[in-house]
């Protein structure tokens, strides 16, 4: 199966969160009103708006994909690429089983004519570390117009680096604002970070799959990068073997026999009782609120194991 046709392939990771204004907070949709409350889990540009004033008070000068991407690596990005209207207006939208939405760039930005997509290098397990509100029960289970606050490391690290991103492009006089609802994984291929592997998330060449995504658009016309080419996976499968609950086939994930979403979805009735006994045994949990996310699927990958 072709990972780009996986009904996953633009979702980042399975973790429905946001770190606008440095918080990671949860926004529900009348989306799929039968499912009850869902994540969207991102603000837009009209809400960024608001909070971050006009763009450039008039200023406005040109700028180059080598200068945006030379700022974002000295914000601690590792890993930075550009994709034009054309290929964001390829990317799929819609719901994702139920998780996460995708929406069209322009949606969230209509003056968009660029995303920079990053890639964060995240060296140490406790970027993996979560915590869940108390009264969160699971995907599903609420009503519709209920919020939720969750802390996810990486992802406010991730969030407050795109926001510094934006507001660096806004201050030279170009709309910008972190994206919420692309297909993250698509994009990252599709700017030359990397391939979506056999574990279902983007593998890169310097790193691996220890990285984590963002993207930033931008009305700034910026010359585009060429998709990534080359199969870093071949004929490994340590990934899918490393998987407890055999959630993964290549390319592909259940995603709800994943322990992640088990713990993330606590109540839920859609997860199987063998994976939430493995979830209690072998997962990680420095307190009784929080949890490490598992990355066997990613720690059994040898690709960029030099440096990640």
């Amino acid at each position: 199966m072709n990972p780009l046709n996986s009904p996953l392939a633009g979702y980042n990771s399975i973790h429905v969160v946001n770190a606008a204004k440095f918080r990671v907070i949860a926004v529900f949709t009348d989306a799929g009103r039968e499912r009850g409350a869902r994540f969207t889990g991102f603000f837009t540009s009209r809400d960024c708006d608001n909070d971050m004033g006009s763009p450039g008070d008039g200023f406005n000068r040109m700028v180059t994909s080598r200068e945006v991407k030379e700022k974002a690596r000295e914000m601690g990005f590792a890993l930075v690429g550009v994709i034009g209207l054309d290929q964001l207006r390829s990317l799929p939208t819609g719901d994702v089983e139920g998780v996460h939405t995708l929406v069209k760039a322009e949606e969230e930005l209509p003056t968009v004519k660029s995303a920079v997509v990053v890639g964060y290098h995240i060296w140490d397990p406790i970027f993996n570390v979560h915590t869940l509100d108390p009264r969160w029960r699971g995907i599903g289970l609420h009503e519709r117009g209920e919020s939720f606050e969750f802390h996810q490391l990486y992802s406010e690290v991730v969030g407050r680096k795109t926001w510094q991103l934006a507001g660096w492009l806004r201050e030279l006089g170009f709309n910008a604002v972190p994206a919420g609802g692309l297909p993250l994984k698509r994009a990252a291929a599709l700017a030359g970070l990397g391939m979506q592997g056999k574990n279902t998330v983007v593998i890169t060449r310097e790193y691996g799959p220890k990285v984590r995504l963002g993207a930033v658009l931008t009305s700034a016309e910026l010359e585009s990068d060429a998709p990534f080419s080359g199969d870093l996976c071949g004929d490994c499968t340590r990934c899918i073997r490393a998987c407890p609950t055999k959630a993964l086939k290549p390319h592909e994930i259940t995603i709800k026999r994943c322990m992640v979403y088990a713990l993330e979805s606590p109540e839920s009735t859609d997860v199987d009782g063998d994976v939430r006994e493995m979830a209690g045994r072998l997962i990680l949990r420095p307190t009784a609120g929080s949890f490490v996310e598992c990355t066997r699927c990613l720690d059994a990958c040898p690709v960029g194991r030099e440096t990640a």
